[in-house]
């Protein structure tokens, strides 16, 4: 039993070994994605980026766009990402298109399984998370997108750092809190990160319901203040570079006063009927994972969660309406009245179902270490009475 408890410390291990299996065809079979917008959009916008690192034209300003255009400013190539630009200088731009798809798959699996750990669910329920999460029908839809690949990747962190300046607020966790989620701005997509504030946001309300948590903000108000603007501070700065020429852009945009949705969205009948099984006829149904994942989620409701359960519950529920648009009530209400600010700026909402998947993820984690606990416990207690 012991050596069984150790391996879970490995558990993600195995995780990160199946999404590289995932992507073995592209990695050593010479193959290469080609759906959605990776030959489109992803691989010129690659080929951009590796050609200025390497003495090309620069990304600064292109002659062969519009007559001239600042396609940095753009922000979707994610020409100031980190990881974008080490790719870019070292690998050839198909495989290093490939890898940002991976390895952003992988950051995104880790950051899963950290923010599961956080809540104090065991290694391999955690890794279980990480699992449901990169392997849901909605993360693996987006990875036709080499943007939102990049962006995805950090999402989790941000959850996984606003977990920790929520429990100690201090300088190094608003440092913390800046770094992924300037990552994931620098990355090129910035509604994910919308989705993850909203998201954060949400889980906040049921702090005040709880005593403990009460007595935490009370003692701590103070300090989440000014680690908080710290944060905000930081992320700004942080985030100039790609913030500021976007700025510029702003009001020559078509979206500058907002912009309708793209689609209707799901009805609700083919949403109830599939019960979040993968329709492909209306892909948007697939995006929060199988069958056994949400029975999981609403199983950890019979279990004894503690108060950032129900907050994580509570955010995930709201992602979830967003995502379904028209289909959700809630979405309607929220949107027709403008309750959530910056959502008339987005065309779809979908993409807020990638975030809305880690809460659920975690919440299946959650029921299934509960019960194994639970498990455990009478096991033990059967083999006393026993003896």
């Amino acid at each position: 039993m012991k050596r069984i408890i150790l391996s879970g410390r490995y558990s993600l291990l195995l995780v990160m070994i199946l999404i590289v299996y995932f992507w073995h065809p592209a990695l050593f079979a010479e193959k290469t994605i080609v759906h959605g917008d990776s030959l489109i959009h992803g691989l010129p916008l690659f080929y951009a980026h590796m050609e200025s690192l390497h003495g090309g034209e620069s990304v600064l300003w292109s002659n062969g766009m519009y007559g001239g255009h600042p396609l940095f400013a753009e922000g979707q190539g994610g020409f100031a990402n980190p990881l974008n630009m080490l790719l870019a200088s070292l690998f050839s731009p198909v495989l290093g298109h490939q890898l940002v798809h991976m390895l952003g798959l992988m950051i995104a699996a880790a950051g899963v399984f950290v923010l599961a750990r956080q809540l104090n669910i065991g290694y391999w329920s955690a890794s279980f998370a990480a699992l449901a999460a990169s392997f849901s029908t909605s993360w693996i839809l987006c990875l036709h997108s080499y943007t939102a690949s990049a962006t995805m990747a950090w999402i989790p962190w941000i959850l996984v750092a606003a977990e920790y300046w929520i429990k100690h607020p201090s300088s190094i966790s608003a440092i913390l809190l800046a770094i992924p989620a300037s990552l994931s701005i620098l990355a090129g997509y910035p509604q994910y990160p919308y989705g993850a504030v909203i998201y954060v946001l949400a889980s906040l309300a049921v702090l005040p319901f709880s005593p403990d948590a009460r007595a935490h903000i009370k003692t701590n108000w103070k300090k989440h203040l000014w680690s908080g603007s710290l944060a905000i501070l930081l992320f700004a700065g942080l985030t100039a570079v790609q913030v500021l020429p976007l700025v510029e852009l702003i009001g020559q945009s078509g979206r500058s006063e907002g912009i309708h949705l793209l689609s209707a969205g799901s009805s609700a009948a083919p949403w109830v009927k599939n019960l979040l099984f993968f329709d492909i006829n209306n892909s948007t149904l697939a995006s929060m994972g199988s069958l056994l994942i949400v029975s999981l989620a609403i199983g950890s409701l019979l279990m004894k969660m503690p108060n950032r359960l129900w907050g994580h519950l509570l955010a995930t529920l709201l992602l979830f309406n967003l995502g379904l648009q028209q289909a959700s009530p809630v979405f309607l209400f929220i949107y027709k009245f403008h309750l959530i600010p910056g959502l008339h700026y987005h065309r779809h909402m979908a993409i807020f179902l990638c975030v809305a998947v880690i809460g659920l993820s975690v919440l299946a984690a959650f029921c299934i270490d509960a019960y194994s606990r639970r498990m455990t416990t009478v096991l033990r207690g059967s083999e006393k009475s026993e003896k």
